[in-house]
Protein backbone atom coordinates (compact mmCIF):
# COMPACT_ATOMS: atom_id res chain seq x y z
CA UNK A 1 0.00 0.00 0.00
CA UNK A 2 1.64 3.22 -1.36
CA UNK A 3 2.89 5.87 1.45
CA UNK A 4 1.27 8.82 2.16
CA UNK A 5 0.82 11.83 -0.67
CA UNK A 6 1.73 15.26 -0.46
CA UNK A 7 1.44 18.07 -2.99
CA UNK A 8 4.21 20.12 -3.76
CA UNK A 9 3.44 24.11 -2.79
CA UNK A 10 5.93 25.21 -5.61
CA UNK A 11 4.84 23.29 -8.63
CA UNK A 12 1.56 22.17 -6.97
CA UNK A 13 2.57 18.17 -8.22
CA UNK A 14 1.79 15.59 -6.51
CA UNK A 15 4.95 13.76 -4.89
CA UNK A 16 5.72 11.17 -1.92
CA UNK A 17 5.00 11.85 1.55
CA UNK A 18 8.79 10.81 2.36
CA UNK A 19 10.46 13.06 -0.59
CA UNK A 20 12.78 15.53 0.61
CA UNK A 21 13.17 17.47 -2.39
CA UNK A 22 10.08 17.69 -5.49
CA UNK A 23 10.89 15.54 -8.38
CA UNK A 24 9.32 17.83 -10.94
CA UNK A 25 11.02 21.52 -9.55
CA UNK A 26 13.56 20.83 -7.34
CA UNK A 27 11.55 22.19 -4.22
CA UNK A 28 12.92 21.27 -1.21
CA UNK A 29 10.39 20.87 1.53
CA UNK A 30 12.49 21.22 4.73
CA UNK A 31 12.55 25.47 3.56
CA UNK A 32 10.20 27.31 5.05
CA UNK A 33 7.07 27.56 3.24
CA UNK A 34 6.53 30.27 0.66
CA UNK A 35 4.61 33.42 1.70
CA UNK A 36 2.09 32.93 -0.92
CA UNK A 37 1.22 29.55 0.02
CA UNK A 38 -1.42 29.01 2.32
CA UNK A 39 -1.70 25.25 3.46
CA UNK A 40 -4.60 23.54 5.22
CA UNK A 41 -4.05 20.28 7.93
CA UNK A 42 -4.41 16.98 6.50
CA UNK A 43 -7.64 15.53 5.80
CA UNK A 44 -8.09 12.09 7.22
CA UNK A 45 -10.69 9.38 6.09
CA UNK A 46 -11.24 5.95 6.87
CA UNK A 47 -9.02 3.84 4.43
CA UNK A 48 -7.31 7.48 2.52
CA UNK A 49 -3.57 8.21 2.28
CA UNK A 50 -3.01 11.33 4.03
CA UNK A 51 -2.82 14.53 1.95
CA UNK A 52 -1.49 17.83 2.29
CA UNK A 53 -3.72 20.51 0.31
CA UNK A 54 -3.63 24.02 -1.04
CA UNK A 55 -6.16 26.49 -0.56
CA UNK A 56 -7.80 28.15 -2.80
CA UNK A 57 -5.86 31.19 -3.05
CA UNK A 58 -2.71 28.85 -3.87
CA UNK A 59 -3.97 27.07 -6.79
CA UNK A 60 -4.90 30.48 -8.51
CA UNK A 61 -1.46 31.74 -7.83
CA UNK A 62 0.06 28.78 -9.80
CA UNK A 63 -1.11 29.95 -13.21
CA UNK A 64 0.33 28.48 -16.44
CA UNK A 65 2.64 31.73 -16.24
CA UNK A 66 3.65 31.68 -12.60
CA UNK A 67 5.00 27.72 -12.42
CA UNK A 68 7.24 29.01 -15.77
CA UNK A 69 8.51 31.85 -13.31
CA UNK A 70 8.93 29.83 -10.42
CA UNK A 71 10.41 26.81 -12.80
CA UNK A 72 13.15 29.71 -14.29
CA UNK A 73 13.92 31.40 -10.49
CA UNK A 74 14.79 28.03 -8.76
CA UNK A 75 16.59 27.09 -12.24
CA UNK A 76 18.65 30.79 -11.96
CA UNK A 77 19.06 29.82 -7.83
CA UNK A 78 21.02 26.50 -9.13
CA UNK A 79 22.67 27.90 -11.52
CA UNK A 80 23.90 30.63 -9.17
CA UNK A 81 26.90 28.77 -7.84
CA UNK A 82 28.32 28.51 -11.46
CA UNK A 83 27.33 32.10 -12.21
CA UNK A 84 29.71 33.26 -9.31
CA UNK A 85 32.40 30.03 -9.48
CA UNK A 86 33.12 30.50 -13.53
CA UNK A 87 34.26 34.48 -13.02
CA UNK A 88 35.96 33.77 -10.00
CA UNK A 89 38.08 30.55 -11.41
CA UNK A 90 39.04 32.80 -14.55
CA UNK A 91 40.62 34.95 -12.11
CA UNK A 92 42.38 32.61 -10.39
CA UNK A 93 44.03 31.31 -13.62
CA UNK A 94 45.19 34.91 -14.49
CA UNK A 95 46.40 35.64 -11.38
CA UNK A 96 49.05 32.32 -12.23
CA UNK A 97 49.57 33.11 -15.06
CA UNK A 98 51.02 36.70 -14.18
CA UNK A 99 52.72 35.27 -11.57
CA UNK A 100 54.23 32.46 -13.74
CA UNK A 101 54.97 35.03 -16.36
CA UNK A 102 56.93 37.56 -13.93
CA UNK A 103 58.69 34.91 -12.32
CA UNK A 104 59.40 32.95 -15.55
CA UNK A 105 60.54 36.32 -17.80
CA UNK A 106 63.91 36.89 -17.25
CA UNK A 107 65.14 34.80 -20.17
CA UNK A 108 62.96 37.50 -22.38
CA UNK A 109 64.44 40.43 -21.33
CA UNK A 110 67.37 38.64 -20.55
CA UNK A 111 67.71 39.66 -16.83
CA UNK A 112 68.26 36.04 -14.78
CA UNK A 113 69.53 37.39 -11.90
CA UNK A 114 73.10 36.29 -12.78
CA UNK A 115 72.53 32.68 -13.47
CA UNK A 116 74.62 31.49 -16.39
CA UNK A 117 72.47 28.89 -18.16
CA UNK A 118 73.56 26.52 -21.34
CA UNK A 119 72.42 28.91 -24.17
CA UNK A 120 73.93 31.71 -22.24
CA UNK A 121 77.09 30.09 -21.57
CA UNK A 122 77.32 28.85 -25.43
CA UNK A 123 76.68 32.55 -26.54
CA UNK A 124 79.35 33.72 -24.60
CA UNK A 125 81.85 30.86 -25.71
CA UNK A 126 81.49 32.12 -29.36
CA UNK A 127 81.08 35.63 -28.45
CA UNK A 128 85.35 34.81 -27.74
CA UNK A 129 85.74 32.94 -30.53
CA UNK A 130 84.19 35.61 -32.92
CA UNK A 131 86.54 38.48 -30.59
CA UNK A 132 89.18 38.83 -33.14
CA UNK A 133 86.74 39.39 -36.29
CA UNK A 134 84.21 42.82 -36.63
CA UNK A 135 82.07 40.89 -39.02
CA UNK A 136 81.38 37.24 -38.43
CA UNK A 137 84.16 34.88 -40.16
CA UNK A 138 86.25 37.42 -42.06
CA UNK A 139 89.70 38.08 -40.06
CA UNK A 140 90.71 41.84 -39.28
CA UNK A 141 93.61 41.40 -41.40
CA UNK A 142 91.44 40.86 -44.47
CA UNK A 143 88.87 43.59 -43.43
CA UNK A 144 91.31 45.58 -43.17
CA UNK A 145 92.98 45.44 -46.58
CA UNK A 146 89.64 46.12 -48.47
CA UNK A 147 88.69 48.57 -46.12
CA UNK A 148 92.30 50.34 -47.37
CA UNK A 149 91.34 48.84 -50.89
CA UNK A 150 87.99 51.03 -50.68
CA UNK A 151 89.85 54.66 -49.09
CA UNK A 152 92.18 54.07 -52.20
CA UNK A 153 89.54 54.02 -54.51
CA UNK A 154 87.92 56.90 -53.20
CA UNK A 155 91.46 58.62 -53.35
CA UNK A 156 91.76 57.69 -56.81
CA UNK A 157 88.13 59.07 -57.63
CA UNK A 158 88.74 62.62 -56.39
CA UNK A 159 92.07 63.31 -57.67
CA UNK A 160 90.49 62.28 -61.15
CA UNK A 161 87.81 64.43 -60.54
CA UNK A 162 90.28 67.30 -59.37
CA UNK A 163 91.80 66.66 -62.75
CA UNK A 164 88.30 67.16 -64.65
CA UNK A 165 88.10 70.31 -63.12
CA UNK A 166 92.17 71.64 -63.87
CA UNK A 167 91.95 70.44 -67.38
CA UNK A 168 92.48 72.73 -69.56
CA UNK A 169 89.90 73.19 -72.56
CA UNK A 170 91.65 71.84 -75.88
CA UNK A 171 91.80 73.68 -79.36
CA UNK A 172 91.01 71.96 -82.32
CA UNK A 173 94.26 71.19 -83.14
CA UNK A 174 95.31 69.71 -79.60
CA UNK A 175 92.19 67.42 -79.85
CA UNK A 176 92.77 66.42 -83.45
CA UNK A 177 96.83 65.95 -82.43
CA UNK A 178 96.11 63.72 -79.81
CA UNK A 179 93.42 61.34 -81.62
CA UNK A 180 95.97 60.94 -84.49
CA UNK A 181 99.31 60.36 -81.91
CA UNK A 182 96.72 57.76 -80.17
CA UNK A 183 96.34 56.02 -83.93
CA UNK A 184 99.79 55.78 -84.89
CA UNK A 185 100.67 53.84 -81.10
CA UNK A 186 97.89 51.59 -81.84
CA UNK A 187 99.30 50.48 -85.08
CA UNK A 188 103.38 50.56 -84.07
CA UNK A 189 106.26 51.55 -81.66
CA UNK A 190 106.97 55.06 -81.93
CA UNK A 191 108.86 56.78 -79.64
CA UNK A 192 108.21 60.70 -77.62
CA UNK A 193 111.06 62.36 -80.45
CA UNK A 194 109.69 59.89 -83.58
CA UNK A 195 105.99 60.69 -82.92
CA UNK A 196 106.64 64.66 -82.67
CA UNK A 197 108.30 63.97 -85.92
CA UNK A 198 105.66 62.14 -87.61
CA UNK A 199 102.56 64.27 -86.50
CA UNK A 200 104.47 68.15 -87.36
CA UNK A 201 106.43 66.98 -90.62
CA UNK A 202 105.06 67.75 -93.94
CA UNK A 203 105.56 64.40 -95.04
CA UNK A 204 103.22 63.15 -91.81
CA UNK A 205 100.56 64.75 -90.63
CA UNK A 206 101.91 68.51 -90.36
CA UNK A 207 100.33 69.81 -87.07
CA UNK A 208 101.92 72.47 -85.68
CA UNK A 209 105.30 71.80 -83.33
CA UNK A 210 103.23 72.87 -80.30
CA UNK A 211 100.10 70.65 -81.40
CA UNK A 212 102.48 67.60 -82.14
CA UNK A 213 104.02 68.36 -78.69
CA UNK A 214 101.05 68.33 -76.60
CA UNK A 215 99.62 65.35 -77.98
CA UNK A 216 102.73 63.21 -77.00
CA UNK A 217 103.00 64.72 -73.78
CA UNK A 218 99.07 63.85 -72.97
CA UNK A 219 98.79 60.47 -74.86
CA UNK A 220 99.39 58.43 -71.85
CA UNK A 221 102.47 55.93 -73.82
CA UNK A 222 104.78 53.85 -72.12
CA UNK A 223 107.19 54.94 -73.86
CA UNK A 224 109.56 51.99 -72.89
CA UNK A 225 107.05 49.46 -73.96
CA UNK A 226 106.84 51.57 -77.19
CA UNK A 227 110.55 50.40 -77.63
CA UNK A 228 110.22 46.72 -76.70
CA UNK A 229 107.13 47.04 -79.52
CA UNK A 230 109.84 48.65 -82.39
CA UNK A 231 112.72 46.62 -81.53
CA UNK A 232 110.76 43.46 -81.95
CA UNK A 233 109.42 45.02 -85.32
CA UNK A 234 113.00 44.98 -86.51
CA UNK A 235 113.87 41.22 -85.28
CA UNK A 236 111.20 40.48 -87.06
CA UNK A 237 111.81 42.03 -90.40
CA UNK A 238 115.32 41.41 -90.19
CA UNK A 239 118.48 40.40 -88.04
CA UNK A 240 120.01 42.98 -85.75
CA UNK A 241 122.82 42.40 -82.72
CA UNK A 242 122.19 43.49 -79.82
CA UNK A 243 124.45 46.73 -80.29
CA UNK A 244 123.44 47.55 -83.88
CA UNK A 245 119.24 47.08 -82.55
CA UNK A 246 119.86 49.74 -79.87
CA UNK A 247 121.82 52.12 -82.37
CA UNK A 248 119.40 51.47 -84.74
CA UNK A 249 116.59 52.23 -81.79
CA UNK A 250 118.28 55.78 -80.18
CA UNK A 251 119.91 57.30 -83.72
CA UNK A 252 118.73 60.55 -84.50
CA UNK A 253 118.10 58.42 -88.43
CA UNK A 254 116.73 55.83 -86.51
CA UNK A 255 113.38 55.79 -84.43
CA UNK A 256 114.97 58.24 -81.88
CA UNK A 257 114.50 56.38 -78.19
CA UNK A 258 116.51 57.78 -75.31
CA UNK A 259 119.60 55.76 -75.11
CA UNK A 260 118.28 54.09 -72.02
CA UNK A 261 114.77 52.82 -73.34
CA UNK A 262 116.83 51.37 -76.17
CA UNK A 263 119.19 49.48 -73.90
CA UNK A 264 115.51 48.37 -71.49
CA UNK A 265 114.17 47.28 -75.36
CA UNK A 266 117.39 45.10 -76.19
CA UNK A 267 117.43 43.02 -72.94
CA UNK A 268 113.94 42.69 -73.15
CA UNK A 269 113.75 40.98 -76.74
CA UNK A 270 117.12 39.32 -76.36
Amino acid sequence: MPGPAKICPDCAEEVKGAARVCRYCGYRFDQQPRPDIDLVGTVEEAGEPTVTQPTEKAAKARGPKELEAKAREYLEGRGHRWRVGIPVAIGVVIIIALIASLGGGGDDDGDDGGLITPERQAVLEKNEENEGTTIKGVPDTLQATQEERRQERVRERRREEKADLTKPELTSGQENALEAAQGYLDFSGFSKAGLIQQLSSPAGDGYSKADATFAANNVGADWKAEAVESAQSYLDFSSFSREGLIEQLSSAAGEEFTPEQARYAADEVY
